[in-house]
């Protein structure tokens, strides 16, 4: 989840105070993921990240049907401090506005091509461990 990611790149890991989060009292269940959280985020900030997992999903003309590549969680295991660390500081540059973050085509191209690397670096571990 994004307060576990903000909290790998972060020392005061006080997630809800960044602009664009509120901290609930009662957790709830995310739409994304099949999980739940304490933190309300908008749509600005959580866009961008999700976003940038185009770069994992395939169209197959054969079937009609998009599929990723990768596993996403795992990709996004592997991705999520950098994902979240560009979206907020993004976020801070322009002035703590979500709104303004999440229409920054900037922070989408930089998110995808984290996500983008790490499918890189993931098909050049298996294409290395089959020369071995």
């Amino acid at each position: 989840m994004m307060n576990e990611a903000y909290k790998e790149f972060t020392s005061d890991g006080r997630f809800g105070k960044v602009k664009g989060v509120d901290a609930k009292s009662d957790a709830f269940p995310l739409p994304y993921y099949n999980e739940v959280t304490k933190y309300a985020i908008s749509q600005g900030l959580t866009y961008p990240i999700i976003a940038a997992f185009r770069a994992i999903v395939s169209y197959d003309k054969n079937t009609g049907y998009a599929k990723f590549n990768l596993d996403p969680f795992n990709v996004w295991r592997k991705s999520r401090s950098k994902l979240v660390k560009n979206t907020i500081e993004i976020s801070r540059q322009l002035g703590n506005n979500p709104q303004s973050t999440g229409k920054s085509v900037t922070l989408w191209a930089q998110n995808y091509d984290a996500v983008n690397s790490i499918q890189l670096q993931m098909q050049l571990t298996v294409l290395q461990n089959r020369v071995r």
